[in-house]
């Protein structure tokens, strides 16, 4: 049994009125819907292994994409939790991560290994062309803040956005991604 199923609450009253996401939040932020909704295009990037690979969600399964870098103190945490939901969540949620270092990819690599996150799937833009402050390819800004990670939903539309670190094992968030499920 999935993370996702195993906690079993429907959307408040509220939620069900207004057709509106479970309120997720941090202390310093919470999840904000994108409007108007816009798809997430399939882009090739590099991985921290070396390898090129296509980020693109996957049609089975709600996709967080993280944006990060690793002069970031909250996306240590950030990476964290993401991991711990990575290896509990099974397949219902796919997790992608994008790290904007200018830096070598086996320093990015190493960073991860270290930080115990090396299992989390992790695609390098020195360049900003996707995740950078006016991107290139697809539709995703770190200019917001970081950590910035987005939800996509199956049909690779991007729901929204939380900046800073999140409790991603948290009932809130559970309820927040069974939402778009």
């Amino acid at each position: 049994m999935g993370l996702l199923t195993a906690i079993g609450h429907a959307p408040s009253a509220l939620s069900r009125t207004f057709d509106a996401p479970p309120v997720f939040e941090t202390a310093r932020s919470q999840f904000t819907m994108i409007e108007p909704a816009r798809k997430l295009s399939p882009v090739r990037l590099r991985k921290a292994d070396g390898a090129v690979g296509v980020l693109e969600p996957r049609s089975d399964a709600v996709t967080l994409i993280s944006i990060w870098a690793t002069w970031c103190a909250n996306c240590r945490e950030d990476l964290r939790s993401l991991a711990a939901l990575h290896r509990r969540s099974g397949k219902t949620v796919r997790i992608l991560t994008i790290s904007t270092d200018k830096l070598d990819r086996e320093i990015v690599a190493q960073f991860m290994r270290e930080l115990g996150v090396d299992d989390l799937p992790t695609f390098l833009d020195p360049l900003g062309e996707v995740a950078g402050p006016a991107p290139i390819h697809g539709n995703l800004s770190s200019a917001l803040g970081m950590p910035i990670t987005y939800l996509v939903q199956p049909d690779a539309t991007i729901a929204g956005y939380i900046t800073g670190s999140a409790d991603w094992t948290s009932e809130a968030a559970i309820r927040l991604l069974r939402y778009y499920q």
